[in-house]
């Protein structure tokens, strides 16, 4: 490793949610960690204290998805889509040919130096999380894999946005130019391409939020407080976050609303200890002054990551171990790797070039990226 073992970052995120406002952002404080090897193990106790079941709102969600289009999802879990004739011949080819489909907004280049301008900006008051959306859209197109190329498309940042407001429920048929005889792709999870697509850019608000958070006696730039959109979500149609203060109406037991609890956690919760998670990550470093600044290169491999770490949960992309790597984590060549984590270490491993934002990070920060796919094989959201 390129890191010693105590400055090793675990980032593990497993995403509930496919919400731009409040459930993505309350399930990731329990489920959807980042945390240091050695000194954060005990943080892990105050992640796990929301009182929100993680399955309820994944059932709500795909219910409401079903009831759209009740596609049955056996049949996709184990069809596999691709344009490739023959056995591939690389670790990532199959998503190499998908990423060839995809038209990027911006050239290659432009989307490493956006990237790098995000980094610099998300803790600047003035950069809104509508902002930090479309710069997201425009930096990977990488995202648009979890489609598996069904319509509709998030090939513009009006389309994701889209995507998003809807929570994923989109059926192709109702869009413009789709396809009616086309169904919904779903993923290995058993949801639906679209579905994962939210869930995906739920994680990374989240990375957006906690990076802002404003503590009380830290010489901060006014204008943050990224636990409000953490906590409250925003309102769908202004992208501003729900700050109102409003005493909730009844007890706070188990026959409180959802919005009183958020609220509840939100003025309970020490918040400095979410920030100093991001500080043990190396994403924020504290400054002689009281307060704290970004490490650029870390949050560029931090966004990288989320934005790619669930992609083979897309049955098509999922690789085949070739005979010059196998075996490769129990695999054996000829062999589809189906878990999704294995599958992207495999791939960064042995095809790191298949993924442009990836491969042009420096590699002092693809190391912890591949660690966390290739050899950690932790996935948080198994604790349940």
């Amino acid at each position: 490793m390129l890191c010693q073992a105590n400055q090793v970052i675990i980032w593990v995120f497993f995403i509930v949610g496919a919400n731009v406002g409040i459930a993505v952002s309350l399930h990731a404080m329990s489920s959807y960690c980042i945390f240091s090897l050695q000194s954060n193990l005990h943080k892990l106790d105050a992640l796990q204290k929301l009182d929100v079941s993680q399955r309820e709102q994944e059932l709500l969600l795909q219910s409401s998805f079903e009831e759209l289009c009740p596609t049955s999802r056996s049949s996709n879990h184990s069809f596999r889509v691709s344009s490739l004739e023959g056995s591939p011949t690389t670790a990532g080819q199959r998503v190499r040919e998908d990423l060839k489909s995809i038209s990027p907004l911006i050239s290659r280049q432009e989307s490493c130096d956006l990237l790098t301008w995000v980094a610099q900006q998300i803790r600047q008051p003035s950069y809104s999380l509508k902002d930090f959306h479309a710069d997201m859209v425009h930096c990977f197109p990488e995202l648009q894999l979890y489609l598996g190329g069904c319509l509709p498309a998030a090939d513009t940042v009006e389309a994701s946005a889209a995507i998003l407001k809807n929570k994923g429920a989109c059926i192709a048929a109702t869009i413009k130019g789709g396809d009616a005889s086309r169904p919904p792709t779903f993923s290995t999870s058993g949801r639906t391409g679209h579905v994962e697509y939210c869930r995906t850019f739920g994680a990374l608000f989240c990375v957006y939020w906690l990076m802002r958070l404003k503590l009380d006696g830290m010489e901060d730039p006014e204008g943050l407080g990224g636990q409000y959109g953490f906590c409250l979500g925003v309102n769908e149609n202004t992208w501003e976050s729900k700050l109102q203060e409003e005493e909730p109406t009844g007890s706070l037991g188990a026959l409180a609303t959802e919005g009183s609890k958020r609220l509840a956690f939100l003025r309970s919760h020490d918040w400095s200890q979410m920030q100093q998670l991001m500080i043990d990550a190396g994403m924020l470093v504290r400054t002689e002054g009281g307060g704290v600044a970004v490490c650029v290169e870390r949050t560029r491999a931090m966004l990288a990551l989320t934005a790619i770490h669930d992609i083979m949960k897309t049955d098509s992309l999922l690789p085949t171990v070739l005979p010059v790597h196998a075996p490769f984590d129990g695999h054996q060549a000829g062999e589809d790797i189906r878990d999704h984590d294995k599958a992207l270490g495999y791939v960064l491993t042995h095809d790191a070039d298949a993924l442009p934002c990836y491969a042009d990070l420096p590699p002092a920060q693809r190391a912890p990226v591949r660690f966390t796919q290739a050899e950690l094989s932790f996935n948080h959201g198994w604790r349940d």
